[in-house]
């Protein structure tokens, strides 16, 4: 009997011998050469896909920067034209105060100039002359103080020219960066 089980666990041995070579044999891949083939053209497409790739990664690289740098200039520029137009306005306040100032004085002197006449209104026989001269300063000082009001909004006017030459150059900034975003575009 221990022959027997010799024998049957020989032959068993034997089988699973067999079985797992068979199953080994049918592992291994036959040699074709169109799977070899096959196998160089997706190592060829995949080492092309990692070069394009970087390729791609070098040009955003290069947009990125040039896009930076595009920006940082615009916001500088924007800013020294914002920093001019802030001083244009500050300038023209400042000489809109001052006008005001002047036709207060101006004011004043005709006030001063009404009440001198009337004050001397007793001399005026023997002045005969003055009312009229008193007459032609107040129109003289009345014009001079259209003159300075004709200033002041001529001053504001250059101020105003001051600021469309500032947003003209602005205007050109961004015709520039526009024509850089069209070249981004085509890349």
């Amino acid at each position: 009997m221990e022959i027997f089980l010799i024998i049957i666990g020989a032959t068993i041995l034997i089988g699973i011998y067999l079985v797992i070579k068979k199953l080994g044999d049918l592992k291994k891949p036959a040699e074709d050469p169109s799977q070899k083939l096959m196998l160089q053209f997706i190592q060829d497409a995949e080492k092309r896909n990692q070069d394009n790739r970087k390729e791609i990664e070098s040009k955003l690289d290069t947009i990125t920067e040039r896009l930076h740098k595009g920006l940082a200039d615009s916001s500088k520029t924007l800013q020294t034209q914002f920093g001019q137009s802030a001083k244009i306005i500050k300038e023209v306040t400042e000489k809109l105060t001052d006008l005001d100032k002047t036709n207060k004085q101006v004011k004043n002197l005709d006030k001063n100039v009404k009440s001198v006449a009337k004050s001397s209104s007793n001399l005026n026989d023997s002045f005969a002359v003055m009312p009229g001269s008193i007459g032609r300063i107040v129109q003289s000082f009345k014009a001079l103080k259209l003159a300075l009001l004709s200033s002041g909004i001529g001053a504001l006017v250059v101020a105003v020219g001051g600021l469309a030459g500032l947003f003209a150059t602005a205007t050109a900034k961004g015709a520039e960066f526009a024509k850089q975003m069209s070249t981004l575009k085509a890349v």
